[in-house]
């Protein structure tokens, strides 16, 4: 079994390398001086199991080197699962499937200086210039088609690549609760990837986050316009913290052929898309 460790440079070093020792100022085993370069240091571990790669490390912390050197280490083995030991406000386990899963799950939670500026961003752009665009009548011509939401969740997943969820207005409450959701998003939270069905999303991330996600849908459904545009946002997650979403999105009204009213919200992960820099604040 392989086991390494990647400094802050992104450069590989093995646990019985005794320059570790003298940088911790510590006489320790092995997989202590794991644990305390992991946790003093910022170093990330790598372990090759058998069936899959065993990584730890502080989300928060990573180095852009660290990060090009982990990718091109997992990219090497793209079919064996990445079991990710992190540490955030406790440490978490995760399973992700792929280096490509990894990467924009951990990057995420590096939210560094985004955590000082504006949490919730986004820019509107016009329909034809959306990736979504020619997709989102698909969606309403199929909604339009059934009464059972269920029948909709292969379509929809074809459609918008598993990221989408449906969502019902609640008039009373003022909520936006999910009805059914897609098989790929990012696993923030155990609890709505499980069973969303009755949730809002102010149950699964920040209140702030929550009420911004239901003021747009109320928009789209009494308006019935779609909405196009691109988010920057820092959400925190119960037991994850804070993450930084960037993602392209599309909120679409649509309605059952028995004239039951929906949001769709179909998203693609975009880590392009930057809107905290001074020239995308000005405009934003």
């Amino acid at each position: 079994m392989l086991t390494y460790v990647l400094d802050q440079q992104g450069k590989l070093r093995s646990p019985d390398d005794p320059s570790l020792s003298m940088q911790l100022g510590v006489c320790a085993n092995a997989r202590d001086l794991m644990d305390l370069a992991v946790t003093r240091l910022g170093y990330v571990e790598v372990r090759h199991r058998t069936r899959y790669i065993r990584v730890r490390c502080r989300p928060a912390v990573l180095s852009k080197a660290q990060h090009v050197s982990l990718f091109a280490i997992l990219s090497n083995e793209p079919r064996r699962p990445i079991a990710l030991e992190y540490l955030a406000k406790d440490w978490y386990l995760l399973l992700l499937r792929d280096p490509y899963a990894f990467t924009s799950f951990v990057s995420s939670l590096a939210v560094g200086e985004a955590a000082t500026q504006p949490r919730l961003l986004n820019t509107r752009y016009a329909r034809h210039a959306s990736s979504f665009a020619g997709r989102d009548r698909i969606a309403r011509s199929a909604a339009a088609a059934v009464t059972d939401i269920s029948d909709l969740t292969p379509i929809f997943n074809a459609l918008f690549a598993g990221q989408w969820t449906l969502f019902e207005l609640d008039r009373a409450t003022g909520d936006s609760i999910a009805r059914v959701r897609g098989s790929a998003y990012p696993p923030y939270n155990p609890r709505w990837l499980a069973n969303p069905n009755g949730q809002s999303v102010r149950a699964i991330a920040n209140a702030e986050y929550g009420i911004w996600i239901a003021k747009l849908h109320r928009e789209v459904t009494d308006t019935g316009a779609a909405v196009y545009d691109d988010v920057d946002a820092v959400v925190e997650f119960p037991n994850v913290g804070e993450a930084r979403l960037q993602y392209s999105r599309a909120t679409i009204p649509v309605q059952l052929q028995n004239g039951r009213a929906l949001v769709i919200s179909a998203a693609e992960s975009n880590r392009l898309i930057d809107l905290r820099t001074p020239s995308a604040m000005a405009t934003g």
